[in-house]
């Protein structure tokens, strides 16, 4: 679920912004929920298995298909962690998300305990510096369920747009619940 656009800035990114979950063009606001019950078997969807992991620690399957409204491609990781609380986990992932490849990746906003923006500039081999403004949304669900959500912003008020560098696009949203049958699963 990545593309790059080089030098693009948005008209409308204060409208997107705003909208619940920043759900981008194109998408309603049920994307997350639309996505998960889709039949990953359906052939009109086009579902296809990209990757598959199992070690001790972690198992995932990774599925991508064509974007209806055109652009990326939709990823969905269907994930399960051995032996990680879910507070503990979500208290990483809002804390440890320096990713290694990373030459900056600084807090621009703390927006609330559950919502920061970040920015970030990435050296990716064989390719010039990318860099990204992140938005970071967590939400607690009633049935102690949650949801991050990662969605990229084409501007931020202290990051202008700088002709050197290609700007990222992405858009990520996990779903975390304990597993049923090991509840020290996620």
């Amino acid at each position: 679920m990545l593309t790059a656009k080089e030098g693009v800035v948005n008209e409308n990114q204060e409208e997107k912004n705003k909208a619940s979950g920043w759900v981008p063009q194109g998408f309603g606001p049920n994307l997350f929920w639309d996505m998960y019950k889709e039949d990953l078997k359906d052939p009109d969807l086009k579902w296809r298995q990209t990757m598959k992991h199992k070690d001790k620690q972690v198992e995932y399957t990774m599925y991508q298909r064509p974007n209806k409204a055109g652009g990326v491609d939709l990823v969905r990781i269907d994930q399960v962690y051995h032996d990680m609380p879910m507070e503990a986990f979500l208290e990483m992932v809002h804390r440890d998300t320096r990713p290694e490849n990373a030459v900056v990746f600084d807090d621009l906003e703390i927006v609330s305990e559950k919502e920061k923006i970040i920015y970030a500039r990435l050296k990716i081999p064989f390719m010039s510096e990318r860099e990204a403004i992140i938005r970071m949304k967590r939400e607690d669900l009633d049935d102690g369920s949650a949801i991050v959500i990662v969605r990229t912003m084409d501007e931020h008020k202290d990051v202008p747009l700088n002709p050197k560098y290609v700007r990222n696009e992405m858009m990520v949203a996990r779903w975390f619940k304990p597993v049923k049958e090991n509840p020290k699963d996620l």
